[in-house]
């Protein structure tokens, strides 16, 4: 029984996946950018990456993420600067200016996913959002070799620290 509910699960998160191509497709198309480089772009706002970790969260081999950084410093949204707790690394990260385009960006909120999400009760919403998070947190752990319970423990006989 476990794995039809993990079978429906995947099919209806590819379900909904799918809802927000069409906004990624208009964004894309607004600012020229590939979906790789929307995908490099909103990772990078969680914090500035070295390309090393930036290709591991997404998945990328090093030659693919060095064309697609290429790009986007030549379209001013990223920029490559010393880490600040050690000065030998060099990390990418979000120009002020992509920063504020980033942040103005609005056409989200006026989304049919925005609309279908604001339909959901605060309870459901706010279950909702844990869930994802929660789902998000577990792919993190799965691109990093951690492996997790399904509360998110490490698992039993892994060294996950």
């Amino acid at each position: 029984m476990e794995g039809n509910d993990r079978n429906a699960a995947v099919r209806i998160f590819f379900d909904a996946v799918l809802t927000a191509e069409p906004i990624l497709n208009e964004l894309g198309h607004q600012h020229g950018l590939s979906l790789a480089q929307i995908r490099c772009l909103f990772h990078l706002r969680l914090g500035p990456k070295t390309a090393g970790e930036l290709a591991q969260s997404l998945g990328l081999r090093a030659t693919s993420l060095t064309r697609i950084i290429e790009r986007l410093e030549e379209g001013h949204w990223i920029q490559r600067q010393n880490d600040t707790h050690d000065r030998r690394r060099v990390v990418i990260a979000l120009t002020g200016e992509a920063e504020s385009r980033l942040s103005r960006l609005d056409f989200f909120c006026h989304s049919a996913a925005a609309s279908a999400i604001g339909r959901l009760r605060s309870g459901e919403r706010k279950d909702f959002v844990r869930a994802l998070s929660r789902y998000l947190a577990c792919v993190e752990d799965e691109g990093n070799g951690h492996e997790t319970d399904s509360q998110g423990a490490p698992a039993p006989g892994t060294n996950n620290v």
